[in-house]
């Protein structure tokens, strides 16, 4: 698959320390299967990367402020790596904007979780005439220049992809799928309003459109791969 062994076996391992995946013994043969835990992250983040059409935006931003002591380093990462999932940036150090307002709940979670209930302050509504405009506040909460060299990296590799049948399309499948399943730590989705035009649009309708194109020539290349000689 491309991987080597030491790093499968980290990614399990680490897999298993989270609680998403239980060993099972079968003589000396290992199988490991999700737990509950691991089939709602799989489930959630299967929502997430599975949802490509925009939705109308009502202009209205979900707005967090929380703040993490110093002797809490693994909270503040888990933190901010569940916002940055949830497609929140910070514009100021301790304060977040994101322009879903409908994953109040994923964040009411995350932060309960976290125990940051007394630390937090959450609310929504629309930005004002008083002080800097949405387009500032987008630039100042994204790095929207990496993002948009990200996406034409992405296009730039897959665009004109036509690989053979077999393995190469199979790779190729594998490859697009990895890419797509990074898309939501990548890019927040943002509203048209805000950034017209924008590359990872683009990026991910490709991108989809491939892995439709692919996944037949990829699921019978699979299936024969685990027949066996």
């Amino acid at each position: 698959m491309g991987r080597e062994e030491r790093t499968a076996r980290q990614a399990v391992a680490r897999c298993a320390k989270a609680g998403w995946i239980e060993k099972t013994k079968h003589g000396r043969t290992v199988s490991w299967t999700l737990t509950p835990q691991g089939a709602e992250v799989i489930s959630s983040g299967a929502r997430r990367v599975g949802g490509r059409a925009p939705r109308k935006w009502d202009r209205r931003w979900l707005i967090l402020s929380t703040t993490v002591r110093e002797s809490r380093r693994a909270t503040r990462t888990r933190l901010y790596a569940g916002l940055h999932w949830a497609g929140f940036g910070s514009p100021t150090p301790g304060l977040w904007v994101c322009p879903h307002t409908d994953r109040l709940d994923e964040v009411t979670r995350l932060i309960e979780d976290l125990g940051l209930k007394d630390e937090t302050i959450a609310f929504m509504g629309t930005a004002e005439a008083v002080g800097i405009p949405e387009t500032e506040l987008v630039h100042r909460s994204w790095d929207l220049d990496a993002l948009r060299s990200y996406f034409e990296q992405v296009l730039l590799q897959y665009g004109d992809l036509t690989p053979a049948p077999g393995d190469d399309t199979f790779f190729a499948y594998l490859g697009i799928v990895s890419e797509l399943q990074r898309f939501p730590y990548r890019d927040p989705k943002l509203p048209e309003e805000l950034v017209p035009d924008w590359v990872g649009r683009k990026a991910a309708s490709t991108l989809w459109n491939l892995r439709d194109k692919w996944s037949k020539e990829a699921t019978r290349r699979w299936a024969e791969l685990n027949a066996g000689p």
